[in-house]
């Protein structure tokens, strides 16, 4: 199901890209020209020398030569039919790549609303501090740094992309809090924050991300995250919502949350030691979403839980 959502939101995406983006293919044989930006080109020669390539080969479009003037040809770049600026900037699967860093010059991309730099392959690829710059790119709409190697905070800045509907920080070594400032995304729809190792509580401003539809903050080993979930009541149009590993103890009122989220499909509290408690007002499972389609409440001693072992069985 995860898969799932995450090929829905590239396709989504895509087609974005085929709206705002003229991508220039030279083998097609289009004749028009796109003066380069040349302060953009110095950009992604910037970051393309902050490479180590496994791969010699990779990029070699990237250059300096006579023939390699306009960046708006480079392969994996996109750019705008009527200004020249580069648009779309997409590495995804670099596997290419190795220990290389996210260039602090990336900001001089300004006009750029795609960006991927994940490599698919756990903890490879690019390494360091999220730069503080990239809150910076304020057209973005989509960001991808996943399976990297990535350490420290995410830094505040990244709360200025307001126009974010994609957002990726999985599986990375990302610790610290998950800031307040995640709140001011009101354009999220697609949020991944798993397999790092954040701590404290996941914060209540979490609640203004009224439009997100899928919330990943799963780790596979125990976290010091936590949170009352109160928060989750305002999250109206959640279909994928994973929290394995992070403790729940205190979310006394989890079931009628849960229950009031219609439009949820995928739904995983393994491990979080769920409080075992179910209102009387509350009919196990009359309330539940009719749409989920898997539930994963294992690992919760769930001893007074008619809901919790009828929707596993059912469901897992």
């Amino acid at each position: 199901m995860a898969f799932h959502y995450y090929i829905f939101f590239i396709v989504f995406f895509m087609h974005i890209s085929l709206i705002h983006v003229h991508a220039l293919d030279p083998k097609a044989g289009n004749n028009v020209t796109i003066k380069c930006i040349e302060s953009e080109r110095q950009a992604l020669l910037a970051l393309k020398q902050g490479f180590h390539l496994n791969n010699n080969g990779w990029l070699s479009s990237w250059g300096d030569g006579e023939n390699q003037k306009e960046c708006c040809n480079w392969e994996h770049i996109q750019c705008s039919n009527e200004t020249g600026h580069v648009l779309k900037l997409d590495l995804h699967a670099s596997h290419h790549v190795r220990a290389a860093s996210i260039t602090t010059t990336l900001p001089e991309l300004h006009h750029l609303n795609y960006l991927d730099l994940n490599t698919s392959i756990f903890h490879t690829g690019f390494q360091g501090k999220v730069p503080p710059e990239l809150g910076n790119l304020l057209l973005l709409e989509y960001l991808d740094l996943g399976y990297n190697r990535l350490i420290a905070e995410i830094p505040h800045q990244i709360s200025n992309l307001s126009n974010l509907v994609y957002l990726h920080f999985g599986s990375n070594f990302l610790q610290g809090r998950i800031s307040p400032q995640f709140g001011s995304l009101l354009s999220l729809k697609y949020l991944d924050l798993s397999e790092n190792d954040f701590n404290g509580t996941i914060p209540e401003n979490f609640g203004n991300l009224s439009n997100l539809e899928y919330l990943d903050l799963s780790s596979s080993y125990q976290t010091s995250l936590s949170s009352g979930l109160q928060w989750l009541s305002h999250l109206l149009f959640l279909r994928h919502l994973a929290l394995p590993k992070v403790n729940l103890s205190t979310a006394n009122n989890w079931q009628p949350l849960v229950s009031g989220l219609s439009h949820l499909q995928y739904l995983d509290f393994s491990g979080c030691d769920l409080p075992d408690s179910i209102p009387s007002s509350l009919s196990p499972a009359a309330n539940f979403s009719t749409s989920l389609s898997f539930v994963d409440l294992s690992g919760n001693n769930l001893m007074n839980s008619s809901f919790g072992i009828s929707m596993v069985d059912e469901l897992h």
